[in-house]
């Protein structure tokens, strides 16, 4: 897969732990910490994707998206939330809650990839699943 991933955060471990996943998926990964840099690599490697990481603030995701789409209209976005849901969310392309696991961020990055002009219509919004049943 060829695909090229910006992935935007403040958190230094988070970013490394989503970079390594998407790379072993075959995922181009650029990894930002400023608008700066997110700038920079737009302009250079042209990603397709761009993920929001749950590090940021609402502001710092929204910010971050504006930009995107400023640089490039076409690049599609996926939030990383928690527990919340924010306004941001209406912004996004796909959310996934950080709270699922890797497999969650993977899928969503995946679908994006394959199927990027059609998302949007039918935007997911992963949720934490809780067994009642756990001691």
């Amino acid at each position: 897969m060829s695909t090229t991933v910006l992935i935007y955060g403040a958190d230094p471990i988070l970013l490394e732990t989503r970079s390594l996943l998407l790379s072993r998926q075959g995922f181009r990964v650029i990894v930002s910490k400023d608008l700066k840099h997110i700038e920079a690599s737009i302009r250079e490697f042209a990603p397709s994707i761009a993920v929001f990481c749950s590090s940021l603030t609402a502001e710092q995701q929204e910010n971050g998206i504006a930009l995107a789409h400023r640089l490039d209209p076409a690049i599609k976005n996926i939030v990383v939330e928690t527990l919340t849901v924010s306004a941001i969310s209406e912004q996004a392309d796909s959310l996934v809650n950080g709270l699922q696991g890797p497999k969650a961020f993977i899928d969503a990055v995946e679908e994006l990839a394959i199927h990027p002009a059609s998302y949007h219509a039918s935007k997911q919004t992963l949720t934490p699943t809780f067994n009642s049943n756990a001691t």
